[in-house]
C-alpha cells in the first residue's frame, strides 16, 4: 500500500531530516568537511546504524604547523515540543577567552 503525498510530507516534517539538511549547509559554509547519513557497524549489537552528520575541520594555531582538528558527531532529532535554552553572560568570561579546552589522545 502506497502512502499519500500528505502522509509523506507529514513524516518528513516529523523527522530530523530537515534539521539535518540545514545544519549540514551551515557546517559546510563554516569550512567543515561534512559526511551525512553515513552507515557504520554498531560494535555492541553488530547491527548497521546511521550517523546523521560527521563534520571535521582543521584550524592552524601557530606558525609551526600546529593544528586543532574539530570533530563533530551529530544526531539530529526533531523535538515535537518547544525548547528554550536560557543562557547568561559569564561574569569573568573575558579572563578565559583565549583558553583552549582539549580532550583526547595523545594527552
Amino acid at each position: 500500500m502506497a502512502i499519500t503525498l500528505q502522509e509523506a510530507k507529514q513524516a518528513l516534517v516529523q523527522s530530523g531530516y530537515l534539521v539535518e539538511c540545514r545544519l549540514e549547509q551551515k557546517l559546510l559554509s563554516a569550512g567543515y568537511y561534512v559526511d551525512a547519513n553515513d552507515a557504520y557497524l554498531d560494535p555492541a549489537t553488530g547491527k548497521s546504524r546511521e550517523m546523521d552528520l560527521f563534520a571535521i575541520t582543521a584550524r592552524s594555531f601557530s606558525r609551526d604547523r600546529d593544528f586543532i582538528f574539530n570533530v563533530l558527531l551529530i544526531e539530529c532529532v526533531n523535538n515535537p515540543e518547544p525548547l528554550t535554552l536560557i543562557t547568561k553572560k559569564p561574569i569573568v568570561g573575558f579572563l578565559f577567552h583565549e583558553d583552549l579546552r582539549v580532550a583526547g589522545l595523545p594527552a
